[in-house]
């Protein structure tokens, strides 16, 4: 049965007086609100007293739309910075002890509570995907400025409401999204989890987090596996995008699993303080994952860096809704 309650924490529910394990599980609560590709939810958690495993879960990955995995790291990262940045907040100090092909570990001590983090903690329960069109109003320069101020190792974000840089994203976006819905194994696995409006399920894309009617969105799964609206579709991207009031881009030092963490970890902070400032957000990854249209983005802003994310911003007029989440219970587990 569909989840939303995953998007009612509150922080006044934190076991204060609790294990540190009860601690790092509620911590998991704001972990699974994070993005990830097509909602797949591609994380496991494992707890063991003070340290925390996070795992990519092979189960819930896709072998047509994601065969390198970048796209599930990436998802990775960002549930990774929810956690931070909530620990951080309640007052535990995560150091990373461990990073391997398969998780990153996490060991957890008492520190001190940052409450100035209060802004991105509401952020990480208001941000929902927005692919509603937005007003291409481009975004103050402050505003701007402070999105890009979260820089980890290895990884640099730029955000822009440069014209120039937003049509070359547009034009670069519609053709991707074309080109990918011409593969017929990427359109079956696309359908398989696309959604009606009103589905129970806790993984897949609603109809309505995609911006289509609730009637179309009883049959848009059928129409994507026919490949009937692959130009269509790339033609509504590129418009959506070319009218957004800016982009984020994040570019890393490489192109494997270390650098999709760190820079998923840097595409959600972005992410998170958009939203803190009333910004909707829509992940871009077409241009990322498409051929090598990437190196079109990357000469032009000149930053020597891998293209690994891309976010439109702006305001669409429109609420978001939150996509369905499974619930923690079944993301988290216990180390005997």
């Amino acid at each position: 049965m569909t989840n939303y309650s995953a998007w009612d924490v509150s922080s006044q529910d934190f076991p204060i007086k609790g294990a540190i394990e009860k601690q790092i599980e509620f911590l998991c609560r704001y972990a699974i609100l994070a993005p990830s590709v097509h909602n797949v939810q591609p994380w496991r958690f494992e707890i063991d007293n003070s340290t925390l495993r996070v795992f990519l879960a092979k189960e819930r990955t896709l072998e047509a739309g994601d065969p390198t995995g970048r796209e599930g790291w990436l998802s990775i990262g960002a549930a990774i910075e929810n956690l931070l940045v909530a620990a951080k907040y309640f007052g535990l100090s995560a150091a990373e002890i461990r990073r391997n092909a398969h998780s990153v570990e996490y060991a957890f001590t008492p520190g001190q509570a940052d409450l100035h983090l209060e802004p991105l903690m509401q952020a990480m329960v208001n941000r929902a995907s927005n692919r509603e069109p937005y007003s291409s109003t481009p975004v103050a320069r402050e505003t701007l400025d402070e999105i890009a101020g979260n820089q980890d190792e290895g990884v640099q974000v730029v955000a822009s409401s440069d014209r120039k840089l937003i049509e070359l994203i547009a034009n670069l976006t519609g053709r991707a999204i074309a080109i990918a819905l011409g593969n017929p194994s990427f359109r079956d696995e696309l359908s398989s989890l696309v959604r009606s409006s009103w589905t129970k399920k806790s993984t897949g894309m609603p109809g309505f987090g995609l911006a289509v009617s609730g009637a179309r969105s009883l049959i848009e799964n059928k129409l994507i596996r026919s490949g009937a609206t692959a130009d269509a579709q790339g033609k509504k991207e590129h418009d959506v995008l070319i009218h957004s009031g800016a982009v984020v881009l994040v570019f890393a030092d490489g192109d494997t699993q270390p650098y999709w963490i760190n820079a998923g970890r840097a595409y959600q902070r972005a992410a998170l303080v958009a939203t803190a400032h009333s910004l909707d957000t829509a992940t871009m990854a077409a241009t990322v994952e498409a051929a090598d249209f990437h190196l079109d983005v990357e000469r032009y802003c000149d930053t020597g860096g891998r293209l690994l994310a891309v976010m439109r911003i702006g305001h669409s007029g429109k609420p978001a809704r939150h996509s369905p989440r499974l619930a923690a219970h079944e993301v988290v587990t216990f180390s005997s």
